[in-house]
């Protein structure tokens, strides 16, 4: 069954996946909605009613590239560019006061271009980046919504370091992933990757081979 049907004034291209939160469910698109930037919609599974909570725009960030996590009743989301310095940022909306605003402006050093969704584990959000860092070659980093503290935890250095797509997720207190980068310097398709949060470690768990069959 078809639940709402989107048009371009609502947003176009949804990002990331969905979250329920107090019977809502809570998504992103990356264009479309007023200013052809990505909205924010929710969509009300009691009363079947969808709207839109907020629309980019260029100077607040665009284009996001995710979907949203929730922490204390405020959606966390990252936007992969706009802003003062167009790196993307991580924004904040506040479900009681619906009230957007931004908290984090990415960087070219502290990483850039999120393409990652928030993972959230102690009450602390972690991520990563493709791009910035200390080789440009991106980062994991965490941000604390308490208190808006964003701290890199580790750059990807060298030539067999992965391109940072996809998301955390927690397993006995380690932190796992796939990354669509090389993994490795030749016949690389990507990687499975751990991250111990604690010690701030990162483990090449294994790296996926492609064939290439010429002909």
């Amino acid at each position: 069954m078809v639940k709402q049907n989107i048009f371009l004034a609502n947003g176009k291209n949804p990002q990331g996946s969905l979250i329920v939160y107090n019977n809502k469910l809570y998504g992103t698109f990356q264009s479309g909605g007023v200013n052809n930037a990505g909205t924010l919609f929710e969509y009300d599974l009691s009363t079947n009613i969808y709207g839109v909570k907020y629309s980019m725009i260029s100077t607040t960030g665009i284009n996001p590239a995710t979907g949203v996590a929730v922490y204390n009743n405020k959606l966390y989301g990252i936007n992969q560019y706009g802003d003062t310095n167009s790196r993307g940022n991580i924004f904040e909306f506040d479900l009681s006061t619906n009230t957007y605003q931004i908290v984090y402006n990415y960087t070219a050093t502290g990483g850039s271009n999120p393409e990652s969704e928030l993972y959230l584990y102690n009450n602390i959000f972690y991520g990563f980046t493709p791009g910035g860092g200390t080789a440009a070659l991106g980062v994991i980093y965490k941000f604390d919504p308490a208190t808006y503290t964003y701290t890199k935890t580790y750059d990807f250095l060298g030539p067999a370091s992965p391109s940072a797509k996809d998301a955390f997720f927690n397993y006995n207190n380690i932190l796992y992933a796939t990354t669509g980068g090389s993994g490795e310097t030749s016949n690389g398709g990507g990687t499975i990757i751990s991250y111990n949060p604690n010690l701030r470690q990162l483990y090449k768990e294994t790296c996926f081979k492609y064939l290439f069959i010429d002909g």
